[in-house]
């Protein structure tokens, strides 16, 4: 490891042991030993060595004080250390038998690194040591500008990468790296997000490859200017979206409000090639915004059920009630859509079954249908159950339709779990694309606009309810939808910003941790008032 240290006297060894198999590079190795230094408050604690076991589920081996292994430990204790490194922590342990520190250990040996290991590593270094400024100043002139260059050895380095024969093959990747180990550690702090949109900015405004240059240089300044054009790059710009939120307004498209959604975040960010780091960035973005729009989400209901209870107060005393501080609505929604659409999803009610208990009791009960055609019939009951019976749009009849029509060959045979799951994904289907060169959604779009978002997102939901392996794939074709229309005015893609608010209000209800238990208080304070009426 680089800027290690002699091993102090009097230091404890002990491991950190993962629950799965993960490709901790020494990079990655670097950020975790940095990040226990400051939980365990203890500088000199150093990484020995890393082990790995049968299932390639790596340990790791540190030494430090007894009292930062105490704090590590504790951290662990109280299921803190998991978040706090973003990583699947299965246990610390001191361990016995190891050479005492009074014979320090030598440091630990690495393999020859790669030229790109070393880049990595350079720029973990520097964004560790330096303001934001600086790092994205480093990274114009060693990238993009190509000059002015401090650290030559570092350039000769990228020199290698850069004349390499795979070089166009593998430089997408490693530039957008190089990006990701800055971004990774910019976003543990709020203050430095506004500096990520900053560094991707850096590509705006590229310097001719020239002919004049030097061999290196030209051939850098050529892949650079390809990088644009590569799905790599289109990743690393929507991150840069998430973290310069654009308020909605008529001249800026539908692509520009991604950060509002994260359960597009997986599809839109990540592909086949994406290592480690760049699944930590995501997984990371994905849990912020995602904590931060249920918390908001909580504080409204929270304020609309205190104003209930000074509306009611008012009534009963005629006094003045309270003044409580307002609450912004977290959602694109107006309150009215916002209160339908909360009435919907969160459907707990005394001595009704909500939609979680229903799809449960229909899958749990499969086994017990004589028929895959009883089933079916059940499943249509199950689909209808929320939608408005004053509609005139026929969705019922299409479902019973086209419900009767799907497996016709199975329909004598008892159902089991497989059936159940083929028979969701085809009605999917009936309502959402299923191909990105063919995106035909025009059933959803009519859903949409005679049953409202509300409603046919809830029937989606439902699907997953019953079968909770159909999420990613009904995520994956609402992203098909967002890719579709991203460059389409808010105004013109109305009825699709009223699904995508939908599903996240849906799925953080249903899969979140979203503490609502305030609405149960609102609607009971409402029932009463229009009793009292």
């Amino acid at each position: 490891m680089s800027d290690r240290e002699s091993i102090p006297s009097g230091a404890i060894h002990w491991e950190l042991r993962l629950l799965r198999g993960l490709e901790l590079t020494s990079v990655h190795q670097l950020k975790v030993l940095r990040q226990l230094r400051k939980l365990a408050n203890d500088a000199s604690l150093q990484l020995i060595r890393l082990d790995l076991d049968s299932s390639d589920r790596p340990t790791l081996v540190f030494a430090g004080t007894f009292t930062g292994f105490q704090r590590i430990r504790t951290l662990r204790k109280t299921h803190q250390l998991t978040t706090l490194l973003q990583l699947p922590v299965k246990d610390v342990a001191p361990i016995d038998g190891e050479p005492d520190a009074a014979a320090p250990s030598p440091p630990i040996t690495l393999p020859a690194q790669s030229p790109e290991t070393l880049i990595y590593q350079s720029f973990a270094m520097l964004v560790q040591a330096h303001p934001p400024l600086e790092v994205i100043d480093r990274f114009q002139h060693l990238i993009v500008d190509t000059h002015n260059i401090q650290d030559l050895k570092l350039k000769a380095t990228l020199d290698q990468i850069v004349l390499a024969k795979n070089a166009p093959t593998v430089f997408p990747q490693f530039l957008l790296h190089c990006c990701l180990i800055v971004i990774d550690f910019w976003q543990l702090d709020p203050k430095a997000h506004p500096f990520i949109p900053q560094l991707v900015a850096c590509f705006d405004h590229l310097p001719s490859p020239g002919y004049k240059q030097a061999r290196a240089v030209h051939r850098l300044r050529e892949l650079v200017a390809e990088f644009l054009k590569t799905e790599q790059y289109t990743i690393l710009h929507r991150i840069a979206q998430i973290y310069q939120p654009t308020p909605i307004a008529d001249h800026h498209p539908l692509g520009a409000l991604l950060g509002r959604y994260p359960f597009l975040y997986k599809t839109l960010l990540l592909n086949d090639e994406s290592d480690y780091e760049q699944q930590q960035t995501v997984r990371y973005l994905y849990t912020r915004h995602q904590e931060r729009y249920e918390f908001q989400l909580n504080r409204f209901v929270t304020y609309q059920a205190r104003l209930a209870d000074i509306a009611r107060a008012r009534q009963l005393s005629q006094g003045a009630g309270r003044v409580i501080r307002r609450e912004k609505n977290p959602t694109l929604l107006s309150d009215r859509e916002l209160a339908t659409a909360l009435r919907h999803f969160w459907d707990k009610r005394p001595g009704r079954e909500t939609s979680k208990e229903l799809a449960q009791r229909l899958r749990f009960g499969i086994s017990h249908f004589s028929s895959y055609a009883s089933f079916k019939a059940q499943l249509h009951q199950y689909l209808i159950h929320s939608l408005p019976s004053s509609s005139p749009y026929p969705m019922s009849n299409q479902l019973q339709t086209y419900l009767h029509n799907i497996l016709p060959r199975y329909d004598q045979r008892r159902p089991d779990e497989s059936l159940s799951l083929r028979t969701a994904t085809k009605l999917l289907g009936l309502l959402m694309i299923e191909k990105d060169n063919n995106p035909d959604h025009y059933r959803f779009i009519e859903a949409v606009a005679n049953l409202g978002a509300t409603y046919t997102i809830g029937m989606l939901m439902k699907l997953t309810l019953l079968s909770p392996p159909l999420v990613p794939e009904l995520e994956k074709r609402l992203t098909r939808l967002f890719l579709h229309y991203q460059t389409f005015p808010p105004q013109d893609v109305a009825w699709l910003i009223q699904v995508l608010e939908n599903y996240q209000l849906a799925s953080s209800i249903y899969r979140g941790s979203v503490d609502l238990s305030p609405l149960s208080h609102l609607l009971h304070v409402k029932t009463n008032a229009q009793r009292s009426t």
